[in-house]
This record gives structure tokens, sequence and C-alpha cells, in this order.
């Protein structure tokens, strides 16, 4: 996604490691906070079309312009507290299939070039 869209502000947030980064257009990625997000939704200098990316995270639904990706397993989506939050997301969800075997590999020839023997 930073390789391909530029110009485009990207916001990344896991439950694993309790991280979060923004990388803004043009800038080096800073940490983010829970209190950053809070306020994301009214933040200004994002550009046209921000893209939230979170990882086993169900965020409050955000205003347009907000793209959010959401990366899951289906086991903590259903957890309650997900399930109400799902609720207000107004566009419809796309789920992807898990790949196949020779698709990840795909994947990571395509994304690590270098390191493929």
């Amino acid at each position: 996604m930073l390789a391909e869209q530029q110009d485009r502000t990207v916001i990344y947030m896991a439950l694993a490691d309790s991280q979060a980064f923004i990388v803004l257009p043009d800038a080096n990625p800073r940490p983010f906070t829970d209190e950053d997000l809070k306020t994301l939704w009214c933040a200004k200098g994002l550009g046209a079309d921000p893209l939230l990316i979170v990882d086993s995270i169900v965020p409050a639904a955000l205003p347009k312009p907000f793209v959010t990706l959401l990366i899951s397993s289906p086991g903590r989506l259903v957890l309650s507290d997900n399930k109400a939050k799902l609720k207000r997301y107004k566009t419809p969800f796309l789920n992807m299939p898990i790949p196949s075997e020779t698709e990840l590999r795909a994947m990571r020839e395509a994304v690590f070039p270098s390191r493929i023997a």
C-alpha cells in the first residue's frame, strides 16, 4: 500500500503488540496512541482518503473520507463487544478467503523478491 499509493495517509494498529503508527505522505512513520484514535475523525492534514488498517481491533466506525481495512479471525469478530461495533459500520463487508499455499508463495515473492532463493 505504501509503495503503490505514496500520497495516501496510512494508519496501522495491531492488537497483538499494542502498537500503532501513522504514515503521512512524505513523512516518516510516527507512533500513534489510543488518544490519537479518539480524535482521528476530526484530524486535519490526512489527505483525501486516509486508510486505517486495524489488525484484530474493531474501532468505532469513522466517517468518510476514512477507509477501514479490518484484518481479523472470525473468532475474534464474534466477541460481543466487537459485534456491537461492527453493526455501526454502514458499508458492506468483504471477506477474503484463506489463500492457498501457491498464492501465499506468490504474495511472498511479490513483497520480498530479494529473499527468494
